[in-house]
């Protein structure tokens, strides 16, 4: 399985004294933003490992899965080959990624999830990957619409989009709409 490992960089700030040694930092920085990382703040990955931790699993009679008290722990992993959620049965997943002999389930906002298997893949669009944590989604063929926040530029990876389709990208900040220049890249799977 993937083994997610925490990156930190630590610093006094008498690093600044010496070209060499800001150079040194800036190279480190350099180093950690070029990775496929999620950025957070170690508080952050604290309450996500505490929240590991207390989650509860529970089988369901009926086949599926009932997960609770995972907090900001938003991502769990089967480990068998071949397993697809089933997106229309199951309540609380935002998508899923295979990787490898496991396949990782994206868990959106709230105390409880329940999660069913599909002998397919979903058709309907779904998240494969995301940066920063989702919030409030609503994901169906017709709309994409949530909430995020982190830091730097975020990167969302979704699958089953519409090919050929347009799909306009609204940017928010403090609440308030911000006019954005540069390039929005969509990817159809």
């Amino acid at each position: 399985p993937r083994r997610i490992t925490p990156m930190n960089i630590y610093y006094h700030f008498y690093i600044g004294e010496k070209d060499v040694s800001l150079a040194s930092l800036e190279e480190a920085y350099r180093y950690a933003v070029s990775q496929n990382v999620i950025p957070l703040f170690t508080s952050d990955y604290v309450r996500v490992v505490k929240d590991f931790l207390k989650a509860e699993i529970t089988c369901l009679e009926d086949g599926g899965w009932k997960f609770t008290h995972f907090g900001a722990c938003r991502t769990i992993r089967i480990d068998k080959e071949n397993f697809y959620p089933d997106m229309d049965k199951s309540r609380g997943i935002l998508g899923y990624t295979s990787w490898g002999k496991c396949t990782y389930v994206h868990l959106a906002d709230g105390d409880e999830t329940i999660l069913y298997e599909s002998q397919e893949e979903s058709k309907n669009p779904y998240v494969v990957a995301a940066t920063q944590p989702i919030h409030n989604p609503e994901i169906s063929r017709d709309l994409v619409r949530f909430a995020s926040t982190g830091f730097d530029h975020g990167v969302l990876r979704l699958a089953n989009m519409a090919p050929g389709q347009q799909y306009l990208v609204k940017v928010y900040s403090d609440d308030r709409e911000q006019e954005q220049t540069g390039w929005v890249r969509a990817q159809s799977d």
